[in-house]
């Protein structure tokens, strides 16, 4: 379907995608300035009053919102259609996880980004709206001043603290499974609280760090909505060190290099294996930084009872902060000394400490026990000086017996000896 040559007052350049209820389009804004901006406009063939009442409960979720971190709304009203639309703040950026995939962002730079998302989150928890779709293609990262900035969007699905509005038009549950709470899969839940965005920070955190999901697709939609609903509330996620370990071992094929040598060569073939060998050694160390405090932030955060998670997204935000701090976590408290001892050694700069000082006793120990048992100085070599002097040494003990043992050069030696020595 090709996108109309406006809309409103707006002049509509190309579409941006559709979802479920909306589409949305590239469009300029009137005036001299002619702005870029998202325009959302409800579908012709979904136009209802529900569907229309979902619209307008968006609309006063994001009235509620100013923070740097949401996408902002500078308009609203209805098309020619008698469609209701919004005019929002057009984001010129990719989605969370294909920004720090293309830009090969590290652990730590992928949580400060995180921490971003947890500060938009967090805003519209703390103004009674519960976002309930929270994935990467709802959290665009852009640049501002050549630095990675965070824009929540899509609240089409959001629902104001305490409101009767979790189910969709047909009665079944709204979301995006694979990063839906275990009470939004509920469909006998009739609310959620902002323990639930909680669950699917947790889910985005997990994404971000062991570059996969808790639960396939295989395991929630593919299992119809009970078994969705035993996987969300009845299985314990593999923990995120654990799952990069696995595919580290083998379970995730490397891709062909580009530009490596002939295709079939040894040299192609040695090529490539010592390129696998080389990711499964980076993946396998990826997995062992995870293990210990920042796992336990992740599996907190996707704890089943949601009092048992992060009461908000600023609780769990600086619980990654304490760890990029290197502090004890709150995911960990209650451990006594246990807890504290566990934390110091599972440090990354403590543990990397650990780790070199036992490579470095073991190389210690290794150099100590081949010297100890190095083979004694080997004999004068033949035909060396030491070798020639232990010959003429021998010759002066043995006599004429030993002459056969003696080159020309060894018997001028001994002559010059002999004419030195007084005459007895």
């Amino acid at each position: 379907m090709e996108s109309p040559a406006s809309l409103a007052s707006y002049q509509v350049l190309t579409r941006l995608g559709e979802g479920s209820l909306c589409e949305v389009h590239l469009a300029r804004a009137p005036g001299e300035r002619g702005e870029l901006i998202a325009l959302k406009v409800l579908k012709t063939e979904v136009a209802s009053p529900r569907t229309r009442e979902l619209f307008a409960a968006e609309l006063r979720a994001l009235e509620r919102l100013d923070h740097p971190h949401v996408a902002k709304v500078l308009d609203s009203g209805t098309t020619e259609a008698d469609l209701p639309y919004c005019a929002m703040e057009y984001v010129p950026g990719q989605s969370l996880t294909t920004f720090c995939a293309a830009a090969r962002l590290g652990l730590h730079a992928r949580i400060k980004l995180f921490q971003q998302v947890c500060e938009a989150v967090e805003h519209a928890n703390s103004r009674g709206v519960v976002h309930r779709d929270l994935k990467p293609e709802n959290v665009l990262v852009t640049l501002l001043e050549d630095r990675p900035f965070v824009k929540l969007i899509d609240f089409n699905l959001a629902s104001l603290t305490g409101a009767d509005e979790l189910a969709d038009v047909s009665g079944s549950i709204v979301g995006t499974p694979a990063y839906m709470s275990p009470e939004q899969a509920n469909p006998a839940a009739r609310s959620v609280d902002p323990r639930s965005d909680v669950y699917s920070l947790g889910v985005l955190l997990y994404q971000l760090l062991a570059d996969s999901l808790p639960f396939g697709d295989a395991d929630l939609v593919g299992a119809g909505v009970a078994g969705m609903q035993r996987t969300l509330n009845e299985r314990i996620p593999t923990a995120p060190s654990d799952r990069v370990m696995d595919e580290s071992a083998g379970g995730r094929r490397s891709r062909r290099i580009p530009g490596a040598a002939g295709k079939g060569t040894r040299a192609g073939r040695v090529g490539a294996r010592l390129a696998r060998q080389g990711a499964r050694v980076v993946r396998r160390f990826h997995g062992l930084r995870l293990r210990g405090d920042l796992e336990a932030v992740v599996l907190r955060a996707l704890e089943k009872r949601p009092e048992a998670r992060y009461a908000s997204a600023q609780a769990l935000r600086d619980d990654l902060q304490r760890y990029l701090d290197g502090r004890q976590l709150a995911a960990r408290a209650g451990n006594g000394l246990t807890g504290r001892v566990r934390h110091y050694l599972t440090r990354p700069d403590v543990a990397f400490r650990i780790a070199a000082f036992v490579l470095i006793s073991a190389a210690a120990q290794l150099f100590g026990t081949v010297k100890s048992h190095a083979p004694f100085p080997e004999p004068p070599r033949p035909g060396g000086v030491d070798a020639r002097l232990a010959r003429i040494d021998c010759a002066e003990q043995d006599g004429a017996s030993s002459a056969c043992l003696l080159d020309p050069a060894h018997e001028v030696i001994l002559r010059v000896r002999e004419r030195k020595t007084p005459a007895s």
